[in-house]
């Protein structure tokens, strides 16, 4: 048993003497074992994900999202002036032909996506941007990380719908 929980914080200031300016995302994690020993991260049976996005109108995005198995799943997302842009158990998640970059839809027609940067992503740990599709803000800093297993060889991350009838959502074949 543990509990989980993440903090997107806004940083800027000097770190070993290093100008630094961005976004931190910190992890606590309260348990009876170490992390890496847990039978989540033994089993990783699903996915999860953070992000910031600033831009140049001054206002930004953030939020959360996960699709595990048996129905696990949800997303939560809020602006800068602490309105509810998205909260929802109704999350498809496929990957682009990337294998790594991911596209998001809502069960309320939001569509956003997270665009993997390949030169700071490793494994099954990835980095990027995550943003509306169709965003017209021009996004001046941003951090997404992404978490997950090997994607299926159909790019299904997530579904709601259950295409196969097997109660599962998650697709790992």
């Amino acid at each position: 048993m543990w509990l989980y929980l993440t903090h997107n914080y806004e940083i800027d200031g000097t770190y070993y003497g290093q100008k630094v300016k961005g976004y931190m995302l910190l992890e606590q994690r309260w348990g009876n074992g170490p992390y890496t020993k847990t039978w989540n991260v033994q089993n990783r049976i699903g996915s999860l994900g953070w992000f910031a996005t600033e831009y140049a109108d001054g206002t930004s995005d953030s939020g959360f999202w996960l699709c595990g198995e048996y129905g696990s799943r949800g997303a939560a997302f809020a602006n800068s002036r602490g309105q509810e842009i998205l909260n929802t158990q109704d999350i498809n998640v496929n990957a682009k032909k990337d294998g790594n970059s991911l596209d998001m839809r809502f069960g309320d027609g939001q569509r956003w996506q997270f665009t993997d940067d390949p030169t700071a992503s490793l494994g099954t740990i990835r980095t990027g941007v995550m943003s509306r599709v169709g965003e017209r803000r021009r996004i001046v800093r941003a951090h997404a990380l992404y978490i997950g297993k090997r994607v299926p060889s159909d790019g299904s991350v997530c579904r709601t719908e259950d295409p196969d009838g097997h109660g599962d959502h998650w697709h790992d074949r």
